[in-house]
């Protein structure tokens, strides 16, 4: 599916998978994974894209019950895996259409 087929939600700029914005209790925004098929997820959504993350007893309990649960997108996403200071590698700046490096 590209990005035009692609109605709705967001695409990472680093990966280029699809992500879901949502606002946590704090009031700032995060990047979901829009699939919840992740055994990694600890994140719910409640209301609207209010979200938090569930621990414990009550992770536990969401499990147990099929609660959807998100994972945070920055954890895993693959273009964001890199040190700092490291440049984007060609290949992935051409897919993202930015400029290429200078020498």
């Amino acid at each position: 599916m590209t990005r035009k087929q692609r109605r709705r939600g967001a695409w990472c700029k680093q990966c280029n998978a699809p992500i879901q914005w949502v606002r946590t209790a704090a009031g700032s925004w995060m990047p979901l994974d829009e699939s919840s098929d992740d055994e990694r997820g600890r994140w719910v959504i409640e209301t609207g894209r209010l979200t938090r993350q569930l621990v414990g007893v009550e992770l536990e309990h969401a499990r147990e019950n099929g609660i959807l649960l998100f994972t945070n997108h920055l954890a895993g996403c693959v273009g964001n895996n890199r040190p700092k200071g490291t440049p984007c590698p060609p290949h992935l700046r051409e897919a993202l259409g930015l400029k290429p490096l200078e020498d």
